[in-house]
């Protein structure tokens, strides 16, 4: 993990290691809190009937496939379990695990729908991630009948969640390992603990080709054999491609329209962080000023950092490149927390409740998010009565507010909101521009 901010590097060493980083004169010190983590024997508590040992707040795979199972079972019209491939276990013996997408929309309600893509786990030991996915679609689902937000994003729009991206890795880490690749036998040793590669340097595009890959089998950050020689990232390829048509050209610096629907979503632990592409190269995109101003805002509920992904590393095969630079998709990391194993006092109290609402604005502007996110956003809707009944009249009491937006990497200009329009049953989103670069106008 490296913090720019703080500009640090946390890494897992040997003595033998940490001694030749000495020598090169690299300034070490021990994190003894995380070395006593890893170090110490996890028990589980006679109280703990679920999760992970000593984290009960997180669902194992098991648990996790469970309740996206059951969600499908107890909501057949708003929610689908669907099995688009296999894990590396799976797919050469007959242990491991399918790869999995609980879709989430109201489909007695046609579209076309704007759609949201959120990945999680890739990285094994990043315990926050899936259960912070998992959260998203009970909230979605669990508040359909009484939030309106919640039940017009899920008649509106079409959520795909990947909850468990990485589950024969996540199987791994859920023992204590700082497991982050999947666990592909072929790669370092079947029976090493530093086998497999890393899922988020795989992907096809620009795979391997900047030096932000390894080709040694035991790091990890070792991209595969070949480019999406992994059948998880297969798979994911596969469906990505199947929901987004390609929006973008082919050149680096070819840009995806403004009005091009959807998002995706790639959430990871840690460093308080909202990334955006390019990560391969230390250059921006041609959407780069939508792709900042969408980061900025999503920031503004977590308060993390907005930054590019070369500003935290270089990474070639990643997941968000992919999805931009193939699809011209609006693509996005997010980096929450601040451990691989985060307490589940921190996660319940900070961690869940920042990037919820940082996922339910991403939802509400996927259906433009390179023109929505530099616009006012509606807070504080409500009636001048707390209960109305049939044939009262009432008010309709809203604040537009455009200040919305992390100032942490530069500043968001703003603009004043002179006015609003209200409208009752019409999902769809109109949008004009005025004479002003940062004058919009848009209506939900």
């Amino acid at each position: 993990m490296i913090d720019p901010q703080q500009q640090y590097a946390l890494i897992k060493l040997n003595a033998f290691e940490y001694v030749e980083l000495v020598k090169l004169g690299f300034k070490m010190s021990l994190d003894r809190p995380r070395t006593e983590q890893l170090q110490t024997s996890r028990q589980r508590s006679p109280l703990q009937r679920a999760g992970i040992t000593g984290f009960e707040c997180y669902r194992t795979v098991p648990e996790t496939f469970a309740t996206a199972a059951q969600l499908a079972a107890d909501h057949p019209t708003l929610a689908e379990w669907i099995d688009i491939g296999d894990s590396w276990e799976k797919t050469n013996g007959a242990t491991g695990n399918d790869i999995q997408v609980l879709k989430i929309t109201n489909s007695a309600i046609s579209g076309p729908k704007p759609k949201v893509f959120a990945m999680s786990a890739v990285h094994a030991r990043e315990y926050a991630t899936a259960e912070l996915n998992t959260r998203f679609a009970l909230y979605l689902l669990d508040n359909y009948e009484t939030n309106a937000d919640a039940r017009w994003i899920v008649d509106h729009h079409e959520m795909h969640l990947l909850l468990q991206a990485n589950p024969d890795g996540r199987q791994q880490a859920e023992t204590g390992l700082l497991w982050r690749k999947n666990t592909n036998e072929n790669y370092c040793g079947p029976t090493s603990d530093s086998r497999g590669a890393d899922l988020n340097r795989n992907f096809e595009f620009q795979w391997g080709c900047c030096n932000g890959s390894s080709t040694n089998e035991c790091s990890n950050v070792y991209r595969g054999a070949s480019a999406a020689s992994e059948p998880e990232v297969s798979a994911i390829q596969d469906y990505v491609r199947a929901l987004f048509p390609d929006a973008r050209g082919d050149g680096i610096n070819d840009a995806a329209p403004d009005d091009t629907p959807g998002v995706f979503l790639d959430i990871h632990s840690f460093s308080e962080l909202v990334l955006y592409p390019w990560g391969f190269v230390n250059q921006t995109t041609a959407n780069h000023e939508s792709l900042r101003t969408m980061a900025r805002k999503l920031a503004f509920f977590t308060d993390y950092n907005p930054i590019q992904i070369t500003g935290l590393t270089i990474a070639d095969g990643s997941t968000i490149d992919f999805a931009y630079g193939e699809l011209g998709v609006a693509s996005f990391g997010f980096e929450v927390g601040t451990n691989f194993f985060q307490d589940c006092s921190s996660f319940e109290n900070t961690v869940l409740p920042r990037n919820l609402q940082s996922l339910l604005y991403t939802a509400k502007a996927a259906r433009a998010p390179y023109l929505l996110a530099d616009g006012p956003e509606v807070i504080g809707l409500g009636f001048d009565n707390n209960v109305v009944m049939p044939g009262m009249s009432v008010q309709l009491v809203a604040t537009a507010n455009d200040t919305q937006f992390s100032n942490t990497s530069g500043t968001q200009p703003t603009q004043i909101v002179v006015g609003a329009n209200a409208y009752i049953d019409t999902p769809l989103v109109a949008w004009g521009n005025c004479n002003s670069a940062y004058c919009n106008r848009w209506y939900l």
